[in-house]
């Protein structure tokens, strides 16, 4: 029975073309109201997130920044943007400046705006493969209300995998029309490198795996690629420069990450630590527990009554029937008695039993997005054309069975090269999942019309099943586990320098059993505090001598750029409660000659440590950054040059090229 696109009651005019975009921000804010409530909720790894756009808000309203932190690790000097990307927490702390200081506002609005530019990249894409604009508009919803990701920034708190969702769409737009091209073109370039980058520079796992998706893709269209190249060289050229770009704009993350792991130093390096060994993985496709769909065992644990496994199943299943039977009497009157306003009965019957019955603030917005959907399909966006499955269609459902693979069967993890290991937890593929179904519900539903029901339900039915919404409202409103202001008490938590202290040197990981050679080394006393106390008793110790005899005073104490002024009765050795990193600087100016000297830079027990000759000196410590992460940073300031002049130069190019033509 068809029960959609009869006779449109408005012909395509600018409002019906830009309105699905309003519809997307309406449903982005409705896809996250738990964040309209005060304060943030929280989760696994809030402290993580909070601490560091607290300490680089702290860092950015004083005037500076610095690799190493002053802030978190009780000032141990603890080192950050070395190995995870830096964007999200870069936004919040710029966005918090404008909003003075509210930290916890710029997460709600730079959360929300990732979730809008992701749905309308999304209906972008579905309308190029669609060629309607309300099948478009059901993909974008799709995405836009699936669980998993709301899952991450409101329960887990893994803040910057959520944000990365938002260059999943411009990734695979650019990837999708670079395969297609009939003739070089510069856009699909610009979206594969904004995509390509803003994803490493989000969250480099999902940006990993989003690569070798993209790759997959491409091979599928290997045929129409080697074509282009042929016809038309400038493609081959415009790749290279698009893998360049990418690379720059990655590399301020991407070679200090290569530095840091080659080292073997760091607990990042370590493949049990960071839980990337192949046995946690293969053992982690525990893929329903953290799918963001409804799990009633979770939901249970917090012993509200309202969120009991009974109450939660009559609902879905008066959804259901709701939406199953208006369909129906959408049939009977329109081939019975109110042929032309048939929409309106079924709509007037559903608005009412829904008011009468729904209980559930989820239910009754699942209710509200299916009437909209509804509404529009029998009035607005009709299109006669007629579309038939091609290759895309079948790339995509394999895409999303590989990504169901990945998550649910451990296998799989037994074969993978070992760089994709990097992922944890295989259930981190719900991110592709999400969008590789939205983008290919949109395109198989525009081929078999008599599908849009089930497109317009199951979108709708997304919010009903959404765990983070029916838990998150529950617990504001039945508990105190909620964030209400974030201020310096967050670096005491225990989780605010990372789960797995990734940034921390080996022998501080309270497993590691490490010894000093000296007596007095001050390293067994701070890793007391680095196992699960770190930020609990700030600045505790100072400058400890190891070897001979000083008297040390610390003038300014302030990681890492601290001053001594030091008495050496004689030769002697200094160690400092600071990380050892290589980078730093050390130099001293003797009081007795004014002669100022560089220091060697000593690692002793992971500690920075100095010796010095007799004297009276003021010492000077810096962290200067090795040539790895300079090279980087200017690498990433010239992206944005390069990707001018690569849109300047196609701009004189194709002008070049029409004055040819027209002569």
């Amino acid at each position: 029975m068809e029960l959609v696109f009869t006779k449109p009651i408005l012909k395509e005019n600018i409002f019906i073309k830009y309105f699905p975009y309003l519809l997307i921000v309406a449903f982005s804010f409705v896809s996250a109201y738990p964040l309209f409530y005060e304060g943030y909720p929280l989760g696994d790894d809030y402290a993580y997130h909070f601490s560091s756009v607290l300490d680089l808000y702290t860092e950015l309203k004083e005037g500076y920044s610095n690799t190493i932190s002053a802030n978190l690790a009780s000032g141990y000097g603890i080192a950050k943007v070395l190995f995870y990307a830096p964007l999200s927490h870069s936004s919040n702390a710029i966005l918090a400046l404008i909003l003075n200081g509210n930290i916890i506002l710029a997460f709600k609005i730079n959360y929300i705006f990732s979730v809008i530019v992701s749905g309308m990249v999304t209906y972008v894409f579905a309308y190029k493969l669609s060629k309607n604009r309300f099948i478009a508009l059901i993909g974008a919803t799709f995405f836009i209300f699936y669980p998993y990701r709301l899952f991450d920034a409101i329960c887990r708190i893994a803040y910057a995998e959520a944000y990365a969702f938002m260059f999943i769409p411009v990734f695979f737009l650019g990837i999708y029309e670079f395969a297609n091209l009939d003739k070089c073109k510069i856009k699909p370039f610009i979206e594969i490198i904004i995509g390509a980058a803003g994803l490493y520079l989000s969250h480099n796992i999902t940006a990993l795996f989003a690569y070798a998706f993209g790759f997959i893709f491409l091979l599928f269209y290997i045929d129409k690629i080697f074509k282009l190249l042929i016809k038309d060289k400038r493609t081959i050229i415009y790749a290279v420069i698009t893998v360049v770009i990418t690379l720059a704009f990655a590399s301020i993350v991407l070679l200090s990450s290569f530095e840091l792991l080659s080292l073997d130093y760091y607990n990042v390096s370590d493949k049990e630590r960071m839980w990337t060994s192949r046995d946690y993985v293969t053992n982690r496709t525990d893929y329903l527990n953290y799918s963001g769909f409804l799990n009633y065992n979770w939901l249970s644990a917090w012993n509200i009554e309202e969120i009991s496994t009974r109450s939660l199943v009559l609902e879905i299943v008066f959804f259901i029937s709701l939406v199953i039977t208006t369909f129906i009497i959408s049939f009977v009157f329109k081939k019975f008695i109110f042929k032309k306003y048939y929409y309106l009965v079924a709509i007037s019957y559903y608005a009412i039993i829904c008011g009468i019955f729904a209980r559930r603030l989820e239910l009754v917005l699942g209710c509200i997005i299916f009437g909209i959907l509804y509404l529009l399909s029998v009035s607005l966006f009709n299109t006669k054309n007629k579309l038939k499955v091609d290759r895309f269609g079948y790339i995509y459902f394999g895409l999303i069975i590989l990504t169901l693979l990945m998550i649910c069967f451990s296998f799989i993890w037994q074969i993978i090269p070992e760089i994709f290991l990097t992922i944890q937890f295989p259930w981190r593929l719900w991110a592709f999942f999400s969008f590789f179904s939205a983008i290919f519900l949109s395109y198989f539903i525009s081929r078999f019309r008599f599908l849009i029901p089930f497109g317009i339900f199951i979108s709708a039915f997304l919010l009903v099943v959404s765990q983070p919404l029916v838990e998150k409202r529950t617990v504001h409103d039945n508990s105190n586990d909620w964030l209400l202001t974030v201020d310096e008490g967050i670096y005491k938590k225990s989780m605010s320098t990372g789960a797995n202290l990734e940034y921390l040197p080996k022998s501080f990981y309270y497993n590691y059993h490490y010894e000093s050679e000296y007596k007095k080394s001050i390293h067994d006393k701070i890793q007391n505090e680095v196992d699960w106390h770190i930020g609990k008793n700030p600045y505790k110790y100072g400058a400890q001598i190891l070897e001979g005899s000083a008297k040390v005073t610390i003038l300014n104490r302030h990681a890492p750029d601290y001053v001594l002024k030091l008495e050496a009765e004689d030769t002697s050795l200094i160690q400092m409660p600071l990380f050892y990193y290589p980078g730093y600087k050390i130099k001293a100016k003797n009081l007795d000659t004014n002669e100022s000297i560089n220091i060697e830079v000593l690692d002793i027990d992971s500690l920075i440590s100095f010796k010095i000759d007799k004297g009276n000196y003021e010492i000077y410590f810096e962290y200067a950054g090795t040539n790895m992460q300079h090279l980087g940073k200017i690498l990433f300031k010239s992206s944005f040059a390069l990707i001018i002049l690569f849109y300047g130069f196609d701009i004189i190019y194709e002008n070049k090229k029409n004055r040819k033509l027209l002569k």
